[in-house]
């Protein structure tokens, strides 16, 4: 069973934002330049005999390697690279598939959260907390370029809607977020010529992700996920309980975890799972009793996937099999 921790922290990072500290907007002064962490890959296949994996999983190998305390994995368009943030949302990092280095982006508190990076895979979206002069709150979100490590004010971005907005290719390409005084899921076009709501039923809602064609968003009310009609006809299916991360490219399929809590305070477990968007069809990726796999990702062609183990606080990719 989904733990209530989680839930309840995934609800107030989407409703209020508590969590997140004020920083001042990112320059270049505030990057550590071309920082590199070079990592040696090891196989979790051979390093953790006591772990069970389907077959669905082979070739899995840490690429942080007990180095820091990492999560969320952010697989890049181009699939030659991973986001990554440490735990608090602190700091992005990026790996380099190719050359198995990972380089430091930003060494800023609580910019990792729902980073994302741009349809090219030449910057990072990640969003500040700001404050007014009456000291109110406010989101602005910045991109910033891995090679030259500079930052620029994003004005027209939706901080809550970083994640569709990279995935735009096109002005009327929509933008989904969670309005954070109703907690429905609403979407609108990059130009913002059109706005509508695609969640009209009763409930909390977090979490929510576009699929591929754009035609359908995965989001989250309780413990369930659910499929909507992007376009806001209404509910296409409930496909159970868990955290829904990834859709699968031909947008059939759902990567997801479901976590468990002996105390209901404390996240004890999670295994990784694969299910079709109408409900069947669920297959177990991982069954293991010294990991805590959490917030997979299909790379950009399916053939791989990233995830992060809880227990460890490292960052993980392996090769998927149909």
């Amino acid at each position: 069973m989904i733990s209530k921790l989680l839930y309840s922290s995934l609800i107030i990072l989407t409703s209020v934002n508590k969590c997140e500290n004020n920083v001042s907007p990112t320059t270049s002064d505030n990057v550590i330049n071309n920082t590199k962490q070079v990592v040696k890959i090891d196989s979790i296949n051979d390093n953790n005999k006591n772990n069970n994996y389907s077959l669905h999983l082979e070739n899995i190998q840490a690429i942080t390697n007990n180095i820091g305390e990492y999560t969320n994995p952010v697989w890049s368009p181009d699939g030659k690279k991973i986001l990554y943030t440490s735990t608090g949302y602190n700091n992005l990092y990026y790996y380099d598939i190719d050359s198995k280095t990972s380089y430091t982006l930003l060494d800023v508190n609580d910019v990792g959260y729902n980073a994302n990076w741009s349809i090219d895979s030449k910057s990072i979206y990640y969003r500040v907390k700001k404050y007014s002069e009456n000291k109110k709150s406010y989101f602005e979100v910045y991109s910033i370029d891995i090679d030259t490590k500079k930052s620029q004010l994003q004005s027209d971005i939706n901080p809550d809607g970083i994640k569709s907005y990279s995935q735009a290719i096109d002005s009327e390409s929509p933008i989904i977020f969670i309005n954070t005084k109703t907690l429905k899921v609403e979407a609108e076009t990059v130009n913002k010529k059109k706005k509508w709501i695609i969640t009209n039923d009763e409930g909390q809602f977090y979490n929510p992700i576009l699929s591929p064609d754009k035609m359908k968003v995965l989001t989250h009310r309780g413990s369930d996920m659910l499929i909507f009609s992007s376009d806001g006809s209404g509910i296409i299916s409930n496909i159970g309980v868990g955290i829904g991360c990834s859709w699968s490219r031909d947008n059939k399929k759902i990567l997801y975890f479901l976590d468990e809590s002996s105390n209901g305070e404390q996240i004890t477990g999670s295994e990784l799972y694969l299910i079709n968007i109408d409900g069947t069809n669920k297959q177990n990726l991982t069954n293991t009793d010294d990991m805590i796999e959490m917030y997979p990702m299909f790379s950009p062609d399916n053939s791989k996937i990233v995830f992060s183990d809880e227990k460890t606080r490292n960052i993980y990719i392996a090769d998927f099999i149909k």
